[in-house]
């Protein structure tokens, strides 16, 4: 029993603490960017969400086919958005929807059975 040697289990205080210090360093530059990662993830959600209402703006605009030309607002998704609707050339109208910095346009055959059967 005397001449056994002590064994060392575990880290000692400064080890541990050394440990530690790498965790918060790398947590120091790990987490801005993570934060920036979900606020460009949040944006380009955002920005999908605002296309899609345009694209539905644009199709419920086309299910009218008498409809008026001229602008009109209409909220689709709680988007407000505005529609512009011209007359292009014969059997063809021009859509436009607009909100904010987005905007989407078509161009659509009035008509289709008179268009196909003329062309």
């Amino acid at each position: 029993m005397l001449g056994t040697k002590n064994k060392k289990l575990g880290f000692t205080l400064i080890e541990t603490i050394i440990a530690l210090g790498f965790l918060a360093l790398i947590a120091m530059f790990l987490l801005p960017a993570l934060s920036k990662l979900n606020e460009n993830s949040k944006k380009f959600k955002d920005q999908a969400k605002i296309v899609y209402a345009l694209q539905a703006a644009i199709e419920e605009e086309k299910s009218f086919s008498d409809s008026p030309y001229g602008s009109k607002l209409v909220n689709i998704n709680g988007y407000d958005i505005y529609i512009d609707r011209q007359s292009y050339r014969e059997n063809l109208d021009y859509i436009r929807a607009e909100y904010e910095n987005f905007e989407l346009e078509v161009i659509e055959v009035v008509d289709e059975k008179t268009w196909f059967y003329t062309n």
